[in-house]
Order: C-alpha cells, then sequence, then structure tokens
C-alpha cells in the first residue's frame, strides 16, 4: 500500500522538537518510486482485543481520524479489503457528526464542472467507496515537476485541471451571500468570478484520479449548495500542496500558476482570509508551533556559541588578570600597613613620646 500511495507530505512530530535533515517528501517519493518504502516505514499499530467476540481487524490496511474540527465534522477514513478488493469507508466519530457523512453521500451524485464524484453508498451511517489505484493528481504534477524543469508538462496539467472545474461555470459578482460570508468571511473582491450553484471545495489536487481520461473526485466533504468562486477553489488546491507537499513547494510557485493560467494574483490575499475564515468555521485550529531545527541551523548556532565561548574566555583572561593585579597591589597595601604600624609601635615606646605624653594630654583638655 506504502509504494501505491507515497507520502509527499512531512510528518511532524509534536512531542518534542525535531531536527529535519533532509526533506522527508523527496525522500518518501524517491522509496516509493523503488519499491522499498515499507521497510522505512516507522509507523505501526498495536491492537488490543479483551474477547473473541470482537472481530479482528487485519483487513484494515490504514486509518485515520480528523478530530481536530467542531464535533459535528469529526469523522474517521479507513482503507480495507473486502472479498480480494479494497474500499474506503467514511465514518461519524460521534452521533453529531452522522449528518456530516450523510451530507456527503448526498452531494457525490454532483458533477462539478467536468469533475465527476466517485460512485459511493451509505451502509451503517458509513460512506463507502472503492479504493482506486491510479495515481493522485498531486502525485502526477510533482512527478511532472521533478522531470521537466521546463514546468511546460506541470502547468498544461494544471490548467486541464483547473478548466475542468470553471467548465459550465458563470461569471458573476453576486456571489458573497450571507451563507457565503457565514463560512468564508465578509472580505469581497470588487469583480465578477467564475461560480456554480453548488461548490465542491474539496477538490484538492490529492482528492483527484483520471480514471478513463476523466477527473474523479474522491472525500467530497466540502460540498455546498451555494456559489463559491472556482478561482479560490483552484487557489485552494494550490495551497493545500503548498502546506504539505514540500517538494511541490520547491519547484514552482502559486504567482507562477496564476500568471500562467492569467489569473490575478491580487485575488490572493483575499483567499488567504477567506481559508482562514472557512478554517475557523471548521474548528481547524493551528497546532501549537514546535520548532524544526535544520542541520544548517545546528551548525549556524554552533559556530555562533563558538564565538560567544570565545569573547567570554578573552573576558575571563582579562578578569583574571585583574584579579592579580589587584591581589598585588592588595598585598603592597598591607606590607605599607604592616611598616606604618611598626614605625608607630618604635614611636610609641621611645622616651620622647613617653616625655611629652603630659603635654598631649594638656592640651586635649584645651580642645
Amino acid at each position: 500500500m506504502i509504494e501505491e500511495m507515497p507520502v509527499l507530505t512531512n510528518a511532524p512530530n509534536f512531542d518534542y522538537q525535531k531536527i529535519k535533515l533532509f526533506d522527508d517528501g523527496n525522500l518518501n517519493l524517491t522509496l516509493s518510486k523503488e519499491n522499498i518504502s515499507k521497510y522505512f516505514a516507522n509507523s505501526f499499530l498495536v491492537e488490543l482485543r479483551n474477547s473473541e467476540a470482537i472481530p479482528k481487524t487485519d483487513k484494515i490496511k490504514y486509518s485515520k481520524l480528523s478530530a481536530r474540527r467542531e464535533k459535528r465534522f469529526r469523522i474517521g477514513t479507513q482503507i480495507y479489503e473486502k472479498d480480494d478488493d479494497l474500499f474506503v469507508s467514511k465514518f461519524p466519530l460521534n452521533s453529531t457528526s452522522e449528518k456530516h457523512v450523510e451530507k456527503m453521500q448526498y452531494y457525490s451524485k454532483n458533477n462539478f464542472g467536468k469533475i465527476k464524484c466517485l460512485d459511493s453508498v451509505l451502509e451503517n451511517k458509513n460512506l463507502i467507496y472503492s479504493y482506486l489505484d491510479e495515481l493522485n493528481l498531486s502525485t502526477i504534477i510533482t512527478n511532472l515537476l521533478l522531470k521537466d524543469k521546463t514546468k511546460k508538462q506541470a502547468f498544461d496539467e494544471l490548467k486541464s485541471i483547473y478548466d475542468a472545474i470553471a467548465f459550465n461555470s458563470s461569471e458573476t459578482d453576486n456571489y458573497h451571500t450571507s451563507e457565503f460570508s457565514e463560512i468564508f468571511g465578509t472580505e469581497e473582491i470588487d469583480e465578477p468570478l467564475h461560480c456554480h450553484e453548488v461548490s465542491n471545495l474539496d477538490v484538492i489536487l490529492n482528492n483527484l484520479f483520471y480514471v478513463n481520461d476523466e477527473i474523479l473526485a474522491i472525500d467530497y466533504e466540502w460540498c455546498f449548495d451555494f456559489p463559491i468562486p472556482v478561482e479560490y477553489i483552484f487557489w485552494r488546491a494550490l495551497h493545500f500542496e503548498f502546506s504539505y507537499n514540500n517538494a511541490f513547494k520547491k519547484l514552482i510557485t502559486i504567482e507562477e500558476i496564476f500568471d500562467n493560467l492569467k489569473l490575478n494574483k491580487k485575488w490572493i490575499p483575499t483567499f488567504k482570509k477567506w481559508e482562514k475564515h472557512f478554517r475557523k468555521y471548521v474548528g481547524i485550529f493551528a497546532l501549537p508551533h514546535k520548532k524544526i531545527v535544520t542541520g544548517k541551523q545546528i551548525i549556524h548556532d554552533l559556530n555562533h556559541y563558538k564565538k560567544l565561548a570565545k569573547g567570554k574566555e578573552k573576558e575571563i583572561k582579562n578578569l583574571k588578570k585583574e584579579i592579580k593585579s589587584l591581589k598585588n597591589q592588595n598585598k603592597k597595601l598591607e606590607k605599607n600597613n604592616s611598616t606604618m604600624k611598626s614605625k608607630l609601635k618604635l614611636m610609641e615606646n621611645s622616651n620622647s613620646w613617653k616625655i611629652t605624653s603630659p603635654l598631649r594630654d594638656i592640651m586635649k583638655k584645651m580642645r
């Protein structure tokens, strides 16, 4: 499975600081091409059962929980084997999120532009559809970028995807409805954009596959029955790649893609605000910041601390010299003090000091 589904994204560890010495996505892609990913995967699952009545789950190939959301949107995903075929199951994690899964099945009957949704059924509150063996468009475009330095093939592929999303859309400036504002905020773009009456926000490249020369979408989770600009939907697909696919991010920019497709880059700041508002609506909050330390950063820090150490060593050396000088001065003062004490004692023991003692007493009284 892991060879067929190369993980192009980073694998963050939120328990402690991570030292990044190489690019996770590039490594996983290379291991996948060589069919050796399973020998390097460090993830595992320990499953415990306290009764023979509980069925074994050795048919489950993949599990994921999307639980860091508002309660009504929390679902799980499993890829499992049944009768020698693989299937995907989307299931609610609580009674509140059952409607969310039902909504996915409802919208799966729609086409979005030229993009069709993979057929699905609802069984025991689970959304079930067939597992696709084909490479998703994220992997396809990343491979094109790695092979072709001119980026022409990747640009052509991205244009095909945009055209498929925008197919049969209508240009309008009336999309900013109350429903839109509730989910995406009040920020507006003062020019018409292209929309469909029903919108699928979830056509990210990971969810798109070529099957019989058609683009099929899986995981149609974020669908809405009001217009959403397809320019934003396309930007969101790119934004997802730049957030999670390091190989993609290093080889191309969103601005390049917008220029090539003749889309207005001035829209991007507003798209970012819409996306931030949408994530707030879903309840997807930023994870606590965990610093990722690179090997380059470690070397930089070591050199920095070496310079600091040298400066401190010089400072300590100067302080030692100063201490030594002060000690010598103190010895001289002690010696002078001892000499003065000796002279004073000799003077006090002299006959002249003793003879003049009554005179000194009279002078004191006169004062």
